[in-house]
């Protein structure tokens, strides 16, 4: 099994690094060859997954590792979702390099079998708490990189750009709205996960660290929830910004206590 999860993992690691060097290159080389290597490494990562849960009877997010792969390839699902059904062009060469990285931890970080290897059962609304947990946290990021579009496609407007990017992504409004969109579902999704955390928690005695990733998680909702009521008071180039500011916060608050609770 462990043969098996290395060699999915590094093929969706080398499908998503070259679809990233095909996004490099000019627009008439890069096409086909990109949405090939980018669907095939994302049908491996999915595979790879798909494999956690048949082998080892338990989703995928009972630690660190695992939960880094489930984020990245729902972040990825998000990304190929705009740009097949939106014909969108949302940070491809970051999300693609980046997938990429997160897809090779299997092969080049022995400590990621072991952790596999060691992960216990998962019990339905735990695995709910986590699913739901890592699609708010996708949610998040797609209206962070929303934000970045948005931002960018303005400067390039602004200053008569000749430059192709604003052309591949919606007007400044859609990129806007949608991304206020993205930023409700990600809330909505974050409060649905408190709820079956508070349930599972109920059920259950529970180290006290995980008290820490609750008032974390609560601390992330509220300031969605702000940002959600103010995203309509203030200027859509701010409303952008604090997008991509509170992902960043998401970052620096979550994966340090997540770590730390695996210690």
């Amino acid at each position: 099994m462990e043969l098996w999860l290395r060699i999915l993992f590094g093929i969706a690691a080398l499908g998503y690094l070259s679809a990233g060097v095909c996004a490099a290159l000019t627009r008439e080389r890069r096409g086909v060859a990109l949405k090939i290597f980018a669907l095939a490494g994302f049908f491996a990562h999915t595979c790879a997954l798909a494999a956690i849960i048949i082998g080892y009877s338990r989703a995928p997010f009972s630690n660190p590792f695992e939960l880094a792969e489930s984020i990245s390839w729902a972040i990825m699902a998000l990304h190929i979702f705009a740009s097949f059904a939106l014909k969108m062009k949302i940070g491809e060469i970051l999300v693609l390099f980046c997938n990429s990285a997160l897809a090779g931890l299997p092969v080049l970080c022995p400590k990621f079998m072991q952790e596999i290897s060691a992960g216990g059962a998962s019990d339905f609304v735990g695995v709910l708490h986590a699913l739901l947990a890592v699609a708010s946290f996708a949610a998040l990021a797609f209206s962070a990189a929303l934000g970045g579009v948005y931002i960018l496609s303005r400067r390039l407007i602004k200053n008569k750009s000749n430059s192709g990017f604003a052309r591949e992504n919606p007007p400044l409004a859609m990129s806007a709205r949608l991304g206020r969109g993205a930023l409700f579902f990600a809330a909505a999704l974050m409060a649905a996960s408190l709820l079956a955390g508070i349930f599972a928690a109920s059920q259950t005695e529970l180290p006290p660290r995980f008290a820490l990733k609750f008032c974390a998680g609560s601390a992330l909702f509220l300031m969605m929830l702000c940002l959600c009521f103010f995203s309509k008071k203030i200027t859509e180039l701010a409303a952008a910004k604090l997008c991509i500011a509170l992902f960043i916060v998401s970052l620096l608050l979550l994966i340090p206590i997540e770590i730390g609770t695996r210690i």
